[in-house]
């Protein structure tokens, strides 16, 4: 009967052991599996997975002779407690270089379209885009995006058009280049005077080619001068580059010389001196009753570009009978007549290098 309790004794201390160690098995199976998932985790998160402790199950079973068997450690699971995603590092932007900055032309004029051209280099091993803006006298006035590929280039340009005379400031990322706009700058480059000779009194027509070689819209006042004295103005606007005649008209009074002037250059001209001569004489009637009247006329010519005076002198058969002064302009014909009432005779009538003739008769008395 003992023999059969101890025998049982032992069978059931077996069962035990048995059961203890497929239980310690199955411990260390799932303290692996958990191991290995907080490990993969903690990879991913790039956190260290912390230390764990060892643990045994309490009073381990003895074996068929009564001795206690070693513990069978396993690995203690630390919770694991939920954690911030792991951040990925950012790929790296790409870098630029800005050159070669040109600006075209470097003078201007108002309304003229100038180039700013420049080249953009990616030195960086990624592709991106260059936000490039075009600032003139430190406003942003144009942008461009330039996408480029790493370590290729590309010229790009801009275009600015400025209207205020000056200088401009043009700047791409820290690149700087200049244009500049003269002011305006009008002025006479030549002068023609027609005719050059006129008589008095007759206009004169004075022709002034003016330009503007200046950058902007500008005006200015033309005076004449006629003999040294403003004797007209007038106002001429001009567009950069442009060219105009003014054209003006002036009289001169006097034999001589005149001088004009515009805009600094000289021009003259003639006014001759006074021709004045008699071209023709008659006398009429030739033949008259006495105590009749005979009318003597001279044709007086004045050829010359002033108006002058003439003294005529009448001779009658030599002997200086009337005087008179005359005025004649010129190119004037004017016709002076003198009357006579004389006693009966024969005479001869002259008046400068032109004479004529005429009978006085003697009246017939009942």
């Amino acid at each position: 009967m003992a023999a059969s309790l101890l025998s049982l004794n032992l069978e059931v201390n077996a069962a035990l052991m048995g059961f203890a160690i497929g239980l310690a098995i199955v411990i260390v199976i799932t303290a692996l599996i958990f191991a290995a998932i907080t490990l993969t985790k903690a990879e991913k998160a790039n956190k260290p997975i912390k230390q764990v402790t060892s643990i045994a199950p309490e009073n381990p079973p003895a074996d068929k002779s009564g001795a206690v068997s070693s513990p069978v450690v396993a690995p203690a699971i630390e919770p694991i407690t939920p954690s911030e995603p792991a951040s990925v590092a950012a790929e790296p932007a790409a870098t630029f270089s800005v050159s070669d900055l040109e600006v075209t032309p470097l003078e201007a004029k108002e309304g003229e379209t100038v180039t700013v051209s420049f080249r953009v280099t990616n030195t960086s091993h990624v592709s991106g885009d260059y936000h490039a803006e075009l600032r003139v006298n430190g406003k942003v006035v144009n942008t461009e995006v330039i996408s480029l590929a790493p370590g290729t280039s590309k010229v790009a340009t801009f275009n600015v058009v400025e209207n205020d005379a000056g200088e401009h400031k043009v700047e791409v990322g820290e690149l700087e280049g200049k244009f500049f706009i003269p002011e305006a700058n009008i002025r006479v480059t030549s002068l023609s005077v027609n005719p050059g000779q006129v008589r008095e009194g007759e206009k004169v027509n004075v022709a002034a080619e003016v330009v503007n070689t200046g950058g902007v819209t500008g005006s200015d006042k033309l005076e004449l001068k006629l003999n040294g004295k403003v004797a007209s103005v007038e106002e001429i606007t001009l567009a950069p580059g442009e060219t105009k005649s003014a054209t003006f008209a002036v009289a001169g009074t006097g034999a001589g010389e005149h001088k004009v002037e515009v805009g600094g250059l000289k021009g003259k001209f003639f006014i001759s001196e006074a021709n004045i001569y008699v071209a023709a004489l008659s006398a009429n009637p030739r033949r008259v009753k006495e105590g009749g009247k005979v009318n003597v006329v001279a044709e007086v010519v004045n050829t010359g570009g002033a108006a002058g005076s003439y003294q005529l002198e009448l001779k009658l058969n030599g002997v200086v009978v009337a005087m008179e002064k005359v005025t004649v302009g010129p190119g004037v014909n004017q016709k002076v007549n003198f009357t006579l009432n004389l006693q009966p005779g024969s005479y001869k009538v002259e008046i400068g290098k032109f004479s004529d003739r005429f009978v006085v008769e003697m009246a017939k008395y009942l």
